[in-house]
């Protein structure tokens, strides 16, 4: 027997098998829902989160004057001529 009949034997055996495996048997049998807090950890931190949830913050410090009239100081970089190919070479190689 010849290689590539072997492989399109093997190919479909594989897609039959993939398919069987993930579109039948049984569904799960419970629904995926989000379970009770096990531990005290997990209890605070639903705790804190939802403390967290209710905190506003004064949005109107983007539109004070000063802030917008701050600007920026930066000094642009002027181009250089680029190094050697391979700094790590000998020179004059």
């Amino acid at each position: 027997m010849t290689r590539t009949p072997l492989f399109f034997l093997a190919a479909v055996l594989l897609l039959i098998g993939g398919y069987w495996y993930f579109f039948t048997g049984t569904p799960p049998s419970e629904p995926l829902t989000a379970s009770e807090p096990v531990s005290p950890a997990e209890q605070q931190f639903i705790d804190l989160s939802g403390k967290l949830s209710s905190i506003s913050f004064d949005t109107s410090i983007f539109s004070d004057p000063r802030l917008l009239s701050l600007t920026n100081p930066a000094t642009p970089i002027a181009p250089e001529n680029k190094g050697r190919k391979d700094p790590f070479a000998p020179i004059g190689h």
